[in-house]
């Protein structure tokens, strides 16, 4: 049986049983545990029988459960020593997979850093000249603004392409209902415009008829129409300035250079601008346009026409 287990234990080139292995032959150990005292109950009916009739083959009965109690034993204390090792193994294939993980890491680090180091001193040159164009653009832009000739509209600072523009408020959704209401002489109460004797007025009131209950009586009244309008609105929100390229940060490019950093946000001076780029500085802060929720608003309108009298014309 033992042979079974240090079969399944065996590894190709003699490399260490993997944690999945080991489970599986505690597994296998464990199903072999059970059919063993499965088999040393019975033996150990047997030889109380055998020993009650005096049978001949009693001394084999006995051997037999011996042999089981025997590899009950032998089992367990495998079992034991399986666990342990299924514990190390398992930490050392963890242990792998954390090398590895730190490795890989690693690798990519000294792959990132190379080509910040071969790319960045270009990226921030052309950046900041970038920066120096738009501020110089702007500062014209300025200029002309102050004094503008006849009938010409202010110019737009060069980065306000990119804000996000103020959004109106808009009807997403209008819903209209209308009622027939008695006047409060009937107790106010709705009235079905499909019922026999309503008599459409065409001016907001209409006549309408019911039986006295427990009479042959009817009785004729006035009810007026409540038109309700419900309109779903997405309220005004205004606009949100998109960060400029002023003021981004940039680092240096070696340790002690001086950062690009302008105490600016969302506009800047060109003037500042072009001061900041020759000292290299920047800070800024992102800000972002919150979502729209839509709100909803009722109108109600009661069409009675005035100077009606209440009671039945």
């Amino acid at each position: 049986m033992l042979d079974a287990i240090r079969k399944l234990l065996r590894s190709p080139k003699d490399a260490p049983p993997t944690a999945a292995t080991i489970a599986a032959a505690i597994d296998f150990l464990d199903t072999k545990a059970a059919e063993a005292r499965a088999a040393l109950a019975a033996a150990e009916d047997r030889r109380a029988d055998a020993v009650l009739s005096g049978d001949a083959a009693a001394a084999d009965v006995r051997a037999e459960v011996a042999a089981l109690a025997a590899d009950l034993v032998d089992l367990g204390a495998a079992r034991t020593r399986l666990v342990e090792r299924l514990a190390a193994t398992r930490q050392a294939e963890a242990e792998v997979e954390r090398r590895a993980a730190y490795d890989a890491a690693h690798t990519k680090r000294e792959a990132a850093a190379k080509a910040v180091a071969a790319r960045y001193p270009k990226l921030r040159a052309d950046l900041l000249a970038l920066i120096r164009q738009i501020a110089e653009a702007d500062a014209a832009i300025a200029a002309v603004n102050a004094a503008l000739p006849a009938d010409a509209d202010p110019i737009d600072p060069v980065e306000t392409f990119r804000d996000t523009p103020a959004l109106a408020e808009e009807t997403v959704k209008v819903e209209v209902t209308e009622r027939w209401v008695a006047r409060p002489e009937f107790g106010s109460v709705d009235v079905d415009p499909s019922a026999a004797g309503f008599v459409d007025r065409g001016d907001g009131s209409a006549i309408f008829t019911i039986r006295v209950p427990g009479t042959h009586l009817t009785r004729t009244g006035i009810a007026d129409r409540i038109t309700t309008t419900t309109r779903h609105v997405l309220p005004w929100q205004p606009g949100v300035a998109a960060e400029r390229l002023a003021t981004a940060r940039l680092p240096g490019v070696a340790a002690g250079d001086p950062a690009f950093d302008l105490d600016a946000r969302f506009t800047a001076d060109p003037d500042d601008v072009l001061r900041a780029v020759e000292r290299a500085t920047a800070a800024t802060q992102e800000q972002e346009q919150p979502a729209r929720v839509p709100i909803v608003r009722t109108e109600t309108v009661n069409l009675r026409p005035s100077g009606l009298s209440a009671r039945a014309a």
